[in-house]
């Protein structure tokens, strides 16, 4: 049986031609508050190139299609902790604040190859997250105190090595997220001449769920080079929850004259005006397709 061997002048030109790629690419990487890149230490160290190693179990999350090329059962976990650290400055007043909410985070995959070339794999992820909390008494309590994004990906997905060193992947993402937000509403009757300041916190808690789609490829194409991608599509939640405001218990209240009772505190007043409510919300989480080359 003969067998061609690529020549040296082919993957000359070939690791020439990726370089070139690589230095016309984009300068750096933008930051991205909402998208948590840490299923794996080493795929996140090794970024988008990951996508066309996926040499472990976190492949479930990179790309899928890397599952085939794995034997036997595999594990994977992976433990985050870290601070979200954001800063607002109100110039007209000389004075900066900071948000710094502490992160606890964690994934786990697992795959299994029940006959070669084929595995099945699951995990769960966070991909999506996101939290901001000010401390009391900065100027934009009126819009935002607090708010948080949590998401939840159980996924599951089945990858095939179709013919020697390709294969191709789908599976199925069950969605959770919870959203949060807090803000103040000053609370001001014009009727009524108020000494003290008088404020009620809103409180928006939502939850929503559903159901999305990834697919991957990875195509060893030479001993020493690898490509793969996972396209993730965009999932449409639709959340609903309930709308509280809560007064500050410990705060001063006084009294203002009232038809039928003589007077009334002000606190009493204001839940006539705020009730708890049910809310709706919708959010939508992007399409996203991710290209690796790897060269060894």
């Amino acid at each position: 049986m003969l067998r061609a061997k690529p020549s040296r002048i082919t993957v000359l030109t070939l690791t020439l031609a990726l370089t070139c790629l690589s230095l016309v690419g984009p300068p750096r990487l933008e930051a991205d508050d909402f998208r948590f890149y840490e299923p794996g230490a080493r795929a996140a160290a090794l970024g988008g190139a990951f996508t066309a190693l996926a040499d472990d179990a976190s492949a479930l999350f990179y790309n899928p299609a890397g599952l085939a090329f794995l034997g036997e059962f595999r594990l994977k976990t992976n433990i985050a902790f870290g601070k979200r650290q954001m800063t607002a400055d109100w110039p007209a007043a000389g004075r900066r604040y900071r948000s710094e909410p502490s992160e606890f985070m964690g994934s786990v995959s697992a795959s299994w190859q029940p006959v070669k070339r084929v595995t099945l794999a699951t995990g769960l992820f966070f991909p999506y997250n996101f939290e901001a909390f000010w401390s009391p008494g900065w100027a934009g309590e009126p819009v935002c105190q607090r708010n948080e994004l949590t998401s939840l990906y159980f996924r599951s997905a089945l990858s095939v090595e179709i013919v020697k060193g390709l294969a191709l992947s789908a599976g199925v993402d069950v969605v959770s997220s919870n959203l949060r937000w807090r803000h103040v509403i000053p609370f001001d009757v014009e009727t009524f001449p108020l000494t003290l300041d008088h404020e009620v916190e809103s409180v928006h808690r939502l939850h929503g769920s559903g159901l999305g789609f990834v697919a991957g490829v990875m195509w060893k194409v030479l001993p020493a080079l690898q490509v793969g991608a996972r396209y993730q599509r965009g999932l449409t939640l639709d959340y609903s929850g309930t709308n509280d405001f809560v007064r500050n218990p410990l705060a001063p209240d006084e009294r203002v004259p009232d038809p039928s009772l003589g007077t009334r505190t002000v606190g009493s007043l204001s839940d006539l005006f705020y009730a708890k409510q049910n809310v709706t919300g919708e959010l939508t989480f992007p399409d996203e397709l991710v290209i690796g080359v790897a060269l060894t």
